[in-house]
């Protein structure tokens, strides 16, 4: 995992579920950034889980 790779899942972590990645949401995603997964996709990803449609959008209904 590179320092770079692990800013992004950090920063897209905040800003999607508003929380930092635990070590292993860390590992995981940086690893598939460092193997050229793209910052947008990995965005999708965190916008299609589970934990984005029920913690954060029911938080605004």
């Amino acid at each position: 995992m590179s320092a770079a790779s692990e800013t992004v899942v950090t920063g897209l972590f905040r800003q999607v579920l508003l929380r930092d990645p635990g070590p292993k949401e860390l590992a995981r995603f940086s690893r598939s950034v460092d193997a050229g997964v793209s910052e947008a996709r990995v965005a999708a990803r965190l916008y299609d889980s589970n934990e984005f449609r029920r913690d954060v959008l029911t938080s605004y209904i």
